[in-house]
């Protein structure tokens, strides 16, 4: 995704932007290839349709374990890069996420990799060039919330991340993409006869109910956004586009209001949810407080080095004979559960 991926070329492999016809030409035949290879669904991300020339080929792929059989991620991914090679004469690959970039006729080619329950809603967000990024950053403004609730926006759909005390906790609005144009009041009849240029996106967004300028400012996004923005030159662009569309919205009424306002068009209290955040997270920080490494070594003549796999030991013999961690701990004297750490640890 973004055509720079493969850096590692010899001079003669490497890749190249296509025209038009010669990428539509390369699409038709890579994709049943790479359907068939992997015996799973693909979809081409579908580019603006005046677009011109291209840096690479994004298509998304069904993650059903892709015939592969492993153990863990990196044999998963070995193997992947390995069939990579084999079936599609390969000459470097690289793996970032869940996108696996490689050389085919000198094009950059990445394969997304989606698992089942983001099938639907990948398939809506990665299309038309960077209007995902955009409906993120109309999402994640809605009422100016207090850091503690994020809205995000992309390809698993809708959700808030719920922050406290250094914990977090990810709900799922909806994992129907389509409930986002309505929430943000983008026709979604207007985005499935897709979009010419970057254009017609940047009028797009314009449309929103809740656009206003001073969001997509480089003084209002935060670091991580900031840094991947100016990768984008179509970022640049937009910024130059909205210059006399400095219509702002302002929110006055109150997270409660706007978090209402979410619970309404979602069905999900986010309130409760952050409730449930903070019970778990007090109850966590009293699992630490009443056992935790400062208990056993001031028992055991212990090296505090291999705490860490004393306690997995620990964790394991308690879920396999005493029940929930949480409610042992709880319910149990200290004494009781030195007796019981020394047990697991043989000490």
């Amino acid at each position: 995704m973004g055509g720079g991926a493969l850096k590692k070329l010899p001079k003669d492999k490497q890749t190249r932007r296509y025209n038009k016809d010669e990428f539509d030409s390369l699409s038709t035949k890579l994709l049943p290839k790479v359907k068939d290879v992997f015996n799973t669904e693909v979809t081409l991300v579908e580019s603006y349709k005046d677009k011109q020339t291209f840096g690479d080929m994004d298509i998304l792929v069904l993650n059903n374990g892709l015939g592969i059989d492993f153990e863990n991620n990196i044999d998963f991914e070995n193997q992947l890069k390995e069939i990579v090679v084999e079936e599609f004469g390969a000459n470097q690959t690289h793996k970032n996420g869940n996108v696996l970039s490689f050389d085919y006729e000198r094009l950059q080619i990445d394969l997304i990799l989606v698992d089942k329950e983001n099938w639907e809603s990948s398939n809506i967000f990665y299309k038309w060039g960077d209007l995902g990024n955009f409906m993120g950053k109309l999402f994640s403004s809605y009422g100016n919330l207090d850091k503690k609730y994020r809205l995000k926006y992309g390809f698993d759909g809708l959700k808030v991340v719920l922050l406290y005390n250094h914990r977090y906790k990810e709900v799922i609005l909806t994992k129907d993409n389509k409930k986002g144009f309505d929430f943000l009041g983008l026709d979604y009849e207007r985005y499935e006869q897709g979009f010419n240029s970057n254009k017609d996106v940047f009028d797009y967004i314009l449309t929103s109910d809740i656009y206003s300028y001073d969001i997509f400012q480089w003084e209002n996004l935060n670091s991580k956004n900031k840094f991947r923005n100016k990768r984008r030159p179509s970022y640049y662009e937009f910024l130059e586009y909205i210059k006399d569309k400095k219509n702002t919205i302002e929110y006055t009424k109150g997270d409660d209001y706007y978090l209402n306002e979410l619970k309404d068009f979602f069905s999900v209290d986010i309130k409760e949810e952050y409730d449930s955040l903070l019970k778990e997270s007090e109850r966590k920080k009293e699992i630490s407080e009443k056992f935790n490494g400062r208990h056993v070594l001031n028992k055991f003549e212990v090296n505090p080095k291999k705490l860490n796999g004393m306690f997995g030991n620990f964790k394991k013999y308690v879920s396999e004979n005493k029940g929930d961690y949480g409610n042992y701990i709880l319910g149990n004297k200290l004494e009781n559960l030195l007796s019981d750490f020394k047990q697991s640890n043989d000490l």
